[in-house]
């Protein structure tokens, strides 16, 4: 049947600042993906048709974005064409957001932060590799550049320092403390000379000592988001880390993955279960004056999402006592219990981030956009206007 039912993602998403692109993720196996499922034709690169089998009297449904890359697209490509202007951006003082959403399984770790070395890179070390670059390039006499760095997860709604694994590896002091958000930002923009030792890193309105590493219990965790009078978010406590090289970002990564909150389901021997953020603070510093150009870019590896909406209804019950039940999509996922719990606090936070995306159209009639409906909107609040999302499919699993 020829009949197509159209969603056109780049005409719901009005606001211009906010890009959708597909990325296909290849079968496990090196096979195609199956034509009789998936229709993406080379004159129209923009769609992707998703063809139901059983509904085939209804026809296909065809979806629109602002690109979809297919299985051979490689981490080059894809940075080139959707991430690149990010730090671009950041350089020239806006603030951006790179979101990688979809099924467990379905290659958003990879495309975010891929594997060390060779052409498997993924956007985060080219994206800092890119800004190292580019520093270089416009950094004159009259100029100082710094960058500073973050890395946190949010599991059931706990935010946790993944940074303070490198800090603790390497032995560097874990904070420098600071009265405030605003001060933080004011000691970021003197002169490099007067601020604090590069062995330390910076942490947001604390004014307690910080605890000893070996006194951290990172388990139980959970780190507070404040908003100081400038309007800027910002987490209490988290380790801030200024580097000087992609080599030295790409281990504080590595040492904070091995802490990352994972599940081994069918579906996916390692499946995240919480969502990461790593965050570049890009200061830009004229010598002998008070201009100070700042940008900032968050790269976010969601969790992967819970098809079945029944299922988190479900966990609701569970997690009361009053209902003992698992629908047959958390059994071919082989959640249980914490997974139960794991999945509800997923979607729920998925959910806030699609009410604030929608809610940046123009024309979709929200009076306000509901940063405060979750941790993940709540931190993402001065980066989420701007910011690219990739939904990966699809998996072997589901063929």
């Amino acid at each position: 049947m020829d009949h197509k039912v159209t969603t056109d993602y780049t005409r719901l998403l009005g606001n211009a600042n906010v890009k959708v692109y597909v990325r296909a993720r290849p079968c496990a196996d090196g096979q195609q993906a199956p034509e009789d499922m998936f229709e993406r034709k080379k004159e129209t690169p923009n769609n992707i048709v998703i063809k139901d089998t059983e509904r085939m009297q209804y026809g296909n449904h065809a979806f629109s974005f602002d690109h979809v890359y297919w299985t051979d697209t490689t981490q080059d490509t894809l940075f080139e064409q959707t991430s690149k202007c990010l730090v671009d951006y950041a350089l020239k003082g806006i603030n951006s957001c790179c979101f990688a959403y979809g099924q467990t399984g379905s290659g958003k770790t990879f495309s975010i932060f891929g594997e060390p070395g060779g052409e498997k890179v993924g956007l985060l070390s080219r994206s800092i590799e890119y800004l190292f670059d580019m520093i270089q390039r416009q950094t004159s006499n009259s100029k100082e550049v710094t960058l500073v760095v973050s890395f946190l997860e949010i599991y059931c709604d706990r935010v946790r320092d993944l940074a303070r694994a490198y800090l603790k590896k390497t032995g560097r002091p874990s904070s420098y403390q600071t009265s405030s958000s605003a001060e933080w930002f004011l000691r970021q923009q003197q002169p490099q000379q007067q601020q604090i030792p590069r062995t330390e890193s910076a942490t947001s309105f604390s004014s307690i000592p910080p605890k000893a590493e070996e006194d951290y219990d990172y388990e139980k965790a959970n780190f507070e988001i404040h908003e100081d009078a400038q309007g800027r978010v910002f987490v209490k406590d988290l380790s801030m880390i200024t580097v000087s090289s992609r080599e030295e970002a790409d281990a504080i990564v590595q040492c904070g993955l091995k802490l990352r909150s994972t599940h081994e389901t069918k579906m996916n021997a390692v499946s995240s279960r919480s969502h990461t953020v790593f965050t570049i603070h890009v200061f830009q510093r004229v010598r002998d004056s008070d201009e100070v150009i700042y940008g900032m870019l968050n790269m976010v590896d969601l969790a992967g999402y819970v098809f079945d909406f029944s299922a988190v209804l479900a966990a609701q019950f569970l997690t009361k006592g009053t209902l003992k039940f698992r629908s047959e999509r958390l059994k071919k996922s082989e959640s249980d219990g914490q997974r139960l719990k794991e999945a509800l606090h997923i979607n729920s936070s998925l959910s806030a981030v699609g009410k604030v995306v929608m809610s940046l159209d123009p024309e979709s009639g929200y009076n306000y956009i509901p940063y405060r409906d979750s941790k993940l909107t709540r931190l993402l609040q001065n980066s989420i206007g701007s910011f690219v999302s990739g939904a990966c499919l699809p998996i072997k699993f589901t063929f």
